[in-house]
């Protein structure tokens, strides 16, 4: 859980160690800013396994790169009560604990921030991104909570069209006793040397003001609505 990941954080991040962190940084965005803040004044290496970068479906966006005219990007998530994640709709609510895997991709693609636009569907649990990418064209992103599982990327070019659809964005989520299919991705993580350095902190203050817009997003909606 961030809370407890952030008393850890704080209590270690004097060592000059090395630390790895689990995503999202903390609960809230506010949080999140003050350990973004902490990390840069004390310097301190860390980590953050953002893994969507090592994916088949990305390896696919890469080479469209340049070469696209939209992408569309459906991610369902089954609902469930007993999850702490789709507990929380404070803040960026579904964003900050499942799109904001997505995030670090945007600053990959070189998305300007105030090019990034979010709104919210009919319904609470439905978040909406649209952006205007000189590498990627057009690019639309819908996050919502659902009956089931399904993750559908849609990459239009000028004169094809390539699909991945999939139970996760990390592929199907397999039976029980099966290894996890993130284990493979994150050793391609951990042997990347582009993890290591000062990228990862302009990577979380770029995630840090998409979560923060996703969360005014959400404001500006339930003020409207009360």
């Amino acid at each position: 859980h961030p809370n407890q990941q952030k008393k850890i954080l704080q209590e270690n991040v004097f060592r000059k160690k090395r630390i790895f962190l689990e995503k999202p940084l903390a609960t809230s965005v506010s949080e999140h800013s003050n350990l973004i803040e902490l990390l840069e004044t004390q310097q301190t290496q860390f980590s953050i396994a953002y893994l969507y970068r090592y994916t088949s479906w990305f390896e696919k966006l890469e080479e469209s790169a340049n070469n696209a005219s939209e992408i569309k990007v459906c991610w369902e998530i089954k609902y469930s009560n007993q999850n702490w994640k789709s507990a929380a709709f404070s803040d960026g609510g579904l964003f900050d604990f499942y799109g904001i895997h997505l995030a670090p991709l945007l600053y990959y693609a070189g998305v300007n921030i105030d090019d990034l636009e979010i709104s919210r569907g009919g319904r609470v649990n439905e978040l909406f991104f649209s952006i205007r990418s000189q590498k990627f064209g057009m690019v639309t992103i819908k996050l919502k909570f659902g009956e089931e599982n399904l993750f559908n990327l849609r990459i239009d070019n000028y004169n094809h069209r390539i699909e991945f659809i999939e139970e996760t964005p990390f592929g199907p989520r397999g039976v029980r006793g099966s290894k996890d299919s993130r284990v493979d991705l994150l050793k391609k993580y951990l042997k990347d040397s582009r993890t290591v350095g000062l990228e990862n902190l302009e990577v979380e203050k770029f995630v840090c003001r998409v979560r923060r817009k996703a969360a005014e997003t959400n404001k500006s909606i339930n003020h409207s609505l009360s």
